[in-house]
């Protein structure tokens, strides 16, 4: 029986938006001109007892399909295929980030239900960077350092700050370089905690930035303006 659909935005999609349609335990869900590209099958039982595929096509669209059983003997099925009670078993294969990612009827337990000697499944990445390009090796070198000051309402605080070239290369691809400032005071400026849970409920302090500025007056204004919006919006 037909219940209802709503339209819903997805990042994934060029167009932002899909739409998603209930039809009783069923939910069909679809976005067209999809960013990504990949197909999956998963059967779970956790919280609910779920049954689902869903398909991406780049520049064409997205789609999924779920049956979410309430009902006691689908729910026995459902387990009885997963093998284990509150799991998932997923057969896979996904592209992203530069990666082939397979997967068969792989186990996803949170709860510690697979047995030692019970098969988990198939799990395989394929990182097409790594192997073509090679393995990207990771450099960081200080060019500039020294001391500034760092003007807040109370007073000044004693700031040390480095310049640093960080570099990423791979042996058949260009170098990578971005410059970052860091700034560290070595007590902190103190500032409220955000008072959202129990344990920032006391005055917190921030101690460095790392990041990428234009220059180091930027890097240091950074690192004021960060304290500045804390005092003012914490706690909440």
């Amino acid at each position: 029986m037909f219940n209802h659909y709503i339209l819903e935005k997805s990042r994934d999609s060029i167009i932002g938006t899909g739409i998603r349609i209930f039809l009783g335990n069923l939910k069909i869900e679809a976005y067209p001109f999809t960013k990504s590209f990949g197909t999956e099958f998963t059967i779970q039982d956790d919280f609910e007892s779920t049954i689902s595929f869903n398909l991406h096509i780049p520049l064409l669209f997205s789609f999924y399909i779920g049956y979410d059983s309430n009902y006691l003997i689908q729910k026995r099925i459902i387990r009885k295929l997963v093998g284990f009670k509150y799991g998932e078993r997923r057969t896979s294969i996904r592209i992203f980030d530069w990666s082939i990612w397979i997967n068969f009827w792989l186990a996803e337990d949170n709860c510690g239900n697979i047995k030692e000697n019970q098969w988990r499944g198939f799990n395989k990445c394929f990182n097409t960077r790594r192997f073509f390009l090679g393995e990207s090796k990771y450099e960081s070198k200080t060019v500039k350092e020294g001391i500034a000051v760092i003007e807040m309402e109370e007073g000044s605080y004693k700031a040390t700050w480095k310049m640093n070239i960080d570099s990423w290369k791979r042996p058949r691809w260009f170098k990578k370089t971005i410059t970052r400032f860091e700034i560290e005071v070595k007590d902190g400026i103190s500032h409220p905690g955000k008072g959202t849970t129990s344990y920032n409920c006391e005055d917190d302090a921030l101690y460095s930035v790392y990041g990428i500025f234009d220059n180091l007056e930027a890097a240091l204004q950074n690192f004021k303006n960060t304290v500045e919006y804390n005092r003012k919006n914490y706690p909440l």
